[in-house]
């Protein structure tokens, strides 16, 4: 089905390669240990939320930066491959992105970041033609840990609002613990947020995520998404209130993207046609997609793939209801 004519999604934020390391020993400063197995992935929040989005047919078009290395060619060609528009992916001088995820005997994960370009790359104000046919802006919150991606994310988001752009937002733990001293009034700019559970409590100062999210719709987003993990996650507006549990999955392998999944799947829900509750389900599909594999996209849903595991959880009306939007979107001209 053509779904070109869907006003569509725009993202700005990090995206790099995920390396990760699994030993067997945990050594001591000073030691060494032997890696048992070692995986390349590209990945980076706002690049896994993108890829989810567009693989399962939306218009979504990515800003952000590479580097002038070997990386940057490979996060690139993964954005194309996965139908992500690279026209604003700009290639610099530097570094492109690199996150290493030590995986310890016991499976806890250790993570070292380097945002590399991510941090450096700068807009010009003369290239904001971004959101021409485009429903959503989404923002991830590690934009905000450095002051050049910070001012780029003020300056998107000024134009997006500008031009009657949603701006959906996934606060990150560093904005949630800092937002107050830095850029207090952008809660009151955005449409949709997505904490996490640490999160929804840093940004409200309550660990209940029912009083949580009413202190965040009164602090201006219209929707709030707090994901609760295993526990699934709890939907807030001023309309509507309700818990939706996890999609089962046996099969899990790696949780690394699958908030950002759960974000690129809401956000294509709506384009699509959905309400709040039917984009919360195709969330929650594509994020038990990605935990099968490794990597925080890889295991990005096809729309056929969406619609299949939707029957098989029992949704056959919702599985028609987007057939039938989609169809609806293919024959606009």
């Amino acid at each position: 089905m053509n779904t070109k004519h869907l006003n569509g999604l725009v993202v700005y934020g990090d995206i790099g390669i995920d390396i990760h390391i699994r030993t067997s020993y945990q050594p001591s400063p000073g030691q060494d240990a032997i890696v048992e197995k070692i995986i390349f992935e590209p990945g980076g929040s706002a690049a896994n939320c993108a890829a989810a989005a567009a693989y399962l047919g939306i218009p979504t078009t990515f800003i952000g930066f590479i580097g002038n290395d070997y990386f940057g060619k490979v996060a690139r060609s993964d954005m194309e491959r996965y139908g992500v528009s690279t026209r604003y992916l700009t290639r610099i001088s530097g570094d492109t992105a690199l996150t290493i995820a030590v995986i310890d005997p016991n499976g806890e994960r250790t993570f070292y970041s380097y945002r590399g370009v991510n941090a450096s790359g700068e807009l010009l104000e003369a290239e904001f033609d971004y959101f021409k046919s485009k429903k959503f802006f989404h923002i991830s919150g590690y934009s905000f840990q450095d002051k050049i991606s910070r001012n780029n994310v003020i300056k998107l988001a000024r134009q997006a609002k500008k031009m009657g752009v949603l701006i959906s937002f996934d606060p990150s733990y560093w904005y949630s613990k800092e937002y107050q001293k830095r850029n207090p009034d952008l809660l009151s700019e955005i449409s949709i947020i997505f904490p996490s559970k640490e999160e929804a409590k840093l940004l409200s100062g309550s660990s209940d995520p029912v009083i949580a999210s009413q202190i965040l719709l009164e602090l201006g987003s219209k929707i709030v998404i707090i994901t609760l993990g295993e526990e699934g996650c709890y939907v807030s507006s001023k309309e509507e209130s309700f818990y939706l549990p996890t999609i089962s999955n046996p099969n899990v392998i790696d949780t690394t993207g699958a908030g950002d999944a759960f974000c690129g799947g809401f956000l294509a829900g709506l384009i699509i046609g959905l309400n709040v509750k039917e984009a919360a389900k195709v969330g929650n599909i594509t994020a038990s997609r990605i935990i099968s594999c490794i990597g925080g996209h890889k295991g990005a849903p096809t729309i056929h793939e969406l619609l299949e595991d939707l029957i098989r959880n029992h949704e056959d009306e919702l599985a028609k209801k987007i057939s039938l939007c989609l169809l609806r979107a293919s024959d606009t001209k």
